[in-house]
């Protein structure tokens, strides 16, 4: 305990009185949405691997991203009521029902629901995390961001660990079905807790539910900015080798790892990576 305030001090201390508020409401949302998309995840993971060939990978990452891309293109301002002053609350109380959905449905005992449980998985982890940093930008300016955001992306990792050893206990307790409702459960009790206080300033519509993110803007914005061009090639190429490098390693799992044991192995997985990365967060970014 005295180490973690070792490390934690500094980075408290950074946060000013009027920010407080919204700084620790953000962290605990983002530390919730975390822990239950790892729970989410590990629960994806073990169903798909024990029951569809690792072949299958790549299929579903192709959905994902087709879906992604898809949604990409409705315009903010039509999901007005998601995306208002209570948006990010709402989004993530219609994604625990989602994810209550799979489980109460007898879909996982179908390849099909199999695949759409992967493909809402990522969904949950894209929509979740871009809506939330969205709805920061709108509550803090920069300056401010560069104090607060540390603190706050440390939820992340916080979560990520929380999760999957929560995900490890239940998965060896009750299996790894059970890890769906969890996720449901911690997703709502996000929605209804900290996510409520993350609110903007004013009752204006927020700067981004005027954006639409169409691919022939996407394009021109490249076109024109130099700098974007270089994060474009950068989140390309990253996101080609962690995708390889996911399927490379799932693949080698359901070959060695037996399938009544595969929720523990990646609950028992993620918690130490997570680990690995709070220390490298904490120890080597400033």
């Amino acid at each position: 305990r005295t180490a973690i305030l070792v490390f934690f001090m500094p980075i408290l201390a950074e946060i000013r009185p009027g920010e407080r508020r919204p700084a620790y409401a953000a962290f605990v949302t983002l530390f919730g949405m975390i822990a239950a998309h790892t729970v989410l995840e590990t629960a994806r993971d073990a169903l798909f691997l024990a029951r569809l060939p690792a072949a299958e990978l790549p299929w579903v990452y192709l959905a994902m991203a087709a879906v992604a891309v898809a949604l990409a293109q409705v315009p903010a301002r039509r999901w007005h009521g998601l995306l208002g002053r209570s948006g990010l609350a709402a989004s993530l109380g219609l994604m625990a029902l989602v994810t209550a959905v799979f489980w109460a449905l007898p879909g996982l005992g179908s390849a099909w629901g199999l695949r759409g449980l992967y493909v809402w998985t990522g969904l949950v982890a894209t929509l979740s995390t871009v809506q939330f940093w969205l709805v920061l930008g709108e509550i803090f300016t920069i300056t401010q961001a560069k104090r607060v955001y540390r603190m706050v992306g440390t939820g992340s990792l916080l979560g990520a660990v929380a999760g999957a050893l929560l995900a490890r206990l239940v998965s060896d307790t009750l299996g790894a079905e059970r890890l769906i409702p969890t996720a449901a459960l911690l997703l709502a009790a996000t929605a209804l807790g900290p996510a409520l206080l993350l609110r903007h300033r004013t009752a204006q519509p927020s700067a981004y539910t005027t954006l639409r993110w169409t691919l022939a803007e996407a394009r021109d914005l490249i076109d024109r900015q130099p700098y974007v061009t270089r994060l474009a090639g950068l989140v390309l190429v990253s996101t080609i080798a962690v995708t390889l490098a996911d399927f490379v390693f799932k693949s080698n799992v359901a070959r060695h790892v037996p399938a009544a044991q595969l929720g523990s192995f990646f609950a028992g997985f993620y918690a130490v990576l997570n680990v690995l990365a709070l220390l490298a967060q904490l120890l080597l970014m400033g």
